[in-house]
């Protein structure tokens, strides 16, 4: 188990290196009675402090280290890029003193400080150790500072662990407190740590686990009569954070309560603690306090989302946590109204349905919400809203549910180099439903320039909370009257004219630029193509009289539209997709090709159609997607003045709305 002790364990000690790697050249200069050899610098180490991290409802190691303490043996040990070692024990003066004198070639060094512990220096093992790069090649450097933790240690610890706890029904036969089960349990997968050769629980079976009565000396009525000594692995325990539960029973098997406390476990040290119980016996947990919502910033993934969720345990006897999620199909509710669903996860009885609702829960990695957890993180379906409940639970009975309490600003969390951003004051979460929506916006092959760095094509999508009231969708372009350049939306010099979208799947096509709602919506882009710029004809093209071509479309209910540089409007009632209709006085063959980017090439995606004499019908061309098409027709004629028939060519637009 790779032990995650960095802001987890009890104590760290800080360790300063003094290095003064300057004027010290002479081959016979003396210093605390050694010898500075040639091009070599020498090293002052010193123990300058200690750092502490001690948490409620935390079981320590007995021994605590602090700026006082005195090792029983401190090593220094290091390579350097050019293959020197160094191998430093401190002497009884040096660890009284805490500080040391040791001389290294001026080099870049690898350096490791252990600290050793125990009943003496014969029988110390390694308790902290810390790491350090240091360049002597830099003549500059006088200060080093060391940090031992328990990282990287990997010396065993034990538990040894006192349970006191009061029987009510210590006089009745089939009441009384008559079993108990116990064990360490890994925190990053409530997993049980093995207690014993056949890795079970430890029973009251077992004759080092037996229940023995405690003289009662208090007048408090409720004082504990009952005890038991737990001890994990034989005193040899890898070291790190574990859960310790333990479950009280009746001769039947009956659970009447349960407790659970997390325990450090440090290398090479003894975590012995009396562990008075609350007078829990036959009670449900008490009601959790302070649930927050809050979005995971960026978490936004095919059509999910995570939400960050946390509370206040304020019981010592919940086995587990119940989280209370529902869906609403309207952002204002009242009690009276019923919602879409309401579903419970949590329940370590239920791992199957919780494990993936809970994925990527720091907390539990078989996705159940265990003892002492005070936060998850849940996928949340984007474009649904959503409220969350929790409760404690326990074999007795599970409390009442805490609803959602508002966000505010201190409860936002910046992003670090490793880990998001927590928002639910600024997203919003402070009295809405909990929600999140997509909008995705189709550029209709054109680009939306959002500044002179900001440029998307072909889609721009964005990701919402909904507060209940009416926003802007992305602007196309400057505001009326604005001198603005951007945002700017363009398809080949065409510029933007609206967004389009169907308010359902049989509703016609329609203009959008606010939205008042929660649930996500798809957008399209529609330009002007009247802005068509002049396009190149290849040489070996001469151009058609605009008069000498006909390009009509029947679309349904209406005929022979004309369709040069015009828009076609397939939203109308009764509309179907069109039956073109090509004609060039005079031609003896004609080629018509449509094309979505405003060119002749064939780039993009393209309808040729080749017929033979002056006329060309294609039918109907399905589906033509709601944008501008360039349409090219070629025409096989002899023009006056002309030898032998030749092509000639006519570029024009087609805007299909749907």
């Amino acid at each position: 188990m790779k032990s995650k002790f960095r802001n987890l364990l009890l104590a760290a000690i800080a360790v300063t290196l003094f290095a003064g790697c300057s004027n010290i050249a002479s081959n016979d200069a003396v210093i605390m009675g050694g010898t500075i050899l040639p091009d070599q610098c020498l090293i002052t180490v010193g123990v300058a402090g200690t750092i502490n991290d001690v948490g409620a409802r935390i079981i320590n190691p007995t021994t605590v280290y602090d700026d006082t303490s005195v090792f029983q043996k401190l090593e220094l040990t290091g390579t350097s890029a050019k293959g020197a070692s160094v191998n430093h024990v401190f002497t009884a003066a040096e660890l009284t003193a805490k500080q040391a004198v040791v001389s290294l070639t001026y080099d870049k060094w690898y350096l490791t400080l252990t600290a050793y512990d125990g009943a003496d220096a014969a029988s110390a093992v390694p308790v902290l150790k810390g790491d350090y790069f240091a360049d002597l090649t830099n003549t500059a450097l006088t200060n080093i500072e060391f940090t031992l933790t328990p990282d990287g240690v990997d010396q065993a610890g034990s538990v040894e662990l006192t349970v006191k706890f009061f029987d009510p029904y210590k006089s009745v036969a089939d009441k009384k407190i008559d079993k108990c089960e116990a064990g360490l349990y890994k925190i990053d997968n409530n997993q049980l740590y093995a207690v014993g050769s056949n890795n079970t629980k430890m029973e009251t079976s077992d004759t080092a686990f037996v229940l023995s009565n405690l003289l009662v000396s208090s007048t408090d009525p409720t004082a504990p009569n009952t005890k038991c000594v737990f001890t994990a692995n034989n005193l040899d325990v890898e070291p790190g954070r574990y859960m310790f539960k333990i479950w009280f029973k009746t001769s039947s098997g009956r659970k009447t309560g349960f407790y659970s406390d997390v325990v450090v476990v440090a290398p090479g040290r003894k975590t012995v603690a009396d562990v008075t119980v609350p007078d829990i016996m036959d009670r449900i947990p008490e009601k959790p306090e302070n649930l927050k919502v809050l979005l995971v910033e960026g978490s936004e993934k095919n059509g999910f989302y995570k939400a960050h969720i946390k509370w206040n345990d304020k019981s010592t006897n919940e086995e587990s946590f119940v989280l209370k999620v529902t869906e609403w199909s309207a952002y204002t509710t009242t009690s009276t109204d019923t919602p879409v669903s309401t579903k419970t996860y949590g329940a370590e009885e239920d791992v199957a349905t919780n494990e993936y609702y809970f994925w990527g829960s720091d907390f539990r990695a078989d996705g159940t919400l265990g003892t002492s957890t005070t936060s998850c993180e849940v996928n949340l379906k984007l474009g649904v809203l959503y409220d969350f409940e929790i409760a404690a639970w326990n074999s007795c009975g599970i409390s009442d549910f805490e609803k959602r309490t508002a966000c505010v600003a201190s409860d936002d969390v910046a992003a670090t180099s490793s880990t998001p951003a927590l928002t639910g004051y600024t997203t919003g979460y402070a009295t809405s439903k909990v929600n999140r929506y997509k909008i995705d916006y189709d550029l209709s092959s054109g680009k939306l320039e959002k500044s002179a760095t900001e440029s998307y094509e072909g889609t721009y999508t964005e990701f919402k909370t909904y507060a209940g009231a009416e926003i802007t969708l992305q602007a196309g372009k400057p505001a009326a009257g604005s001198t603005d350049i951007y945002p700017k939306a363009t398809r080949n010099h065409n510029p933007f004219v609206d967004w389009y979208y169907k308010p359902s799947a049989t509703a016609a096509a329609t203009t959008i630029s606010t939205y008042n709602n929660w649930e996500n919506l798809s957008v399209w882009a529609s330009y002007d193509p009247t802005y068509i710029i002049s396009y190149t004809v290849a040489e070996e093209y001469g151009e058609l009289a605009d008069a000498d071509v006909t390009a009509t479309a029947d679309i349904g209910g209406t005929s022979a539209v004309n369709c040069k540089n015009a828009v076609l409007d397939l939203t109308a009632t009764g509309a179907t997709n069109p039956v073109f209709t090509f004609t060039v006085a005079g031609a003896q063959e004609i080629k018509v090709n449509f094309g979505d980017k405003a060119s002749r090439s064939a780039e993009g995606s393209t309808v040729e159609l080749d017929t033979t004499g002056s006329t060309v019908t294609p039918g109907a061309i399905d589906p033509l997607e709601g944008k501008t098409y360039c349409v090219t027709v070629l025409a096989l004629k002899q023009l006056t003045g002309d030898t032998a028939a030749r092509w000639y060519s006519k570029v024009f637009a087609v805007t299909i709305k749907r």
